[in-house]
Parts: C-alpha cells; structure tokens; sequence
C-alpha cells in the first residue's frame, strides 16, 4: 500500500481473489533488517542525546522527590 493511502481504510483498496475475500485487509508491508536497525539506531541517538541535555533536571528533580520523601517520613 501506498504511503499516501496509509490513512484511508482497508476495503477500499481489498482486491478480493474469490467471493467473500473482499473483508480481507491487504498484507502489512515488511521492512527489511537494515531499515529496522536504522530506526533503532536514530531512536537511540536522539535518547542519549536527549538524556544528556536533561540529565541535570532529572536528577535534580529526583533528589527533589527524595528529599520530600525523607521529611515526610
């Protein structure tokens, strides 16, 4: 299926080999290994970059908590 036709629903564009097929969703289109592991690699650079602009707050805001924490109890 298309990229553009990603939103629109699946019977619209069921090409029924036989009565009774028409209901059927088209297959889901596979992704090859390289494609996959290249998402992951993006997602996981922009997590540590994005851990590293923010890690101060983070743990600021953790010893925040553990503060409140140890006063309440």
């Amino acid at each position: 299926m298309a990229r553009w036709a990603a939103h629109r629903p699946a019977r619209l564009f069921a090409t029924p080999a036989a009565p009774g097929q028409a209901d059927r969703a088209p297959r889901a289109r596979r992704r090859r290994l390289d494609e996959y592991s290249a998402r992951a690699y993006k997602w996981a650079r922009s997590a540590w970059e994005a851990w590293g602009e923010h890690r101060d707050q983070a743990r600021a805001w953790v010893e925040e908590v553990l503060a409140e924490e140890r006063r309440a109890g």
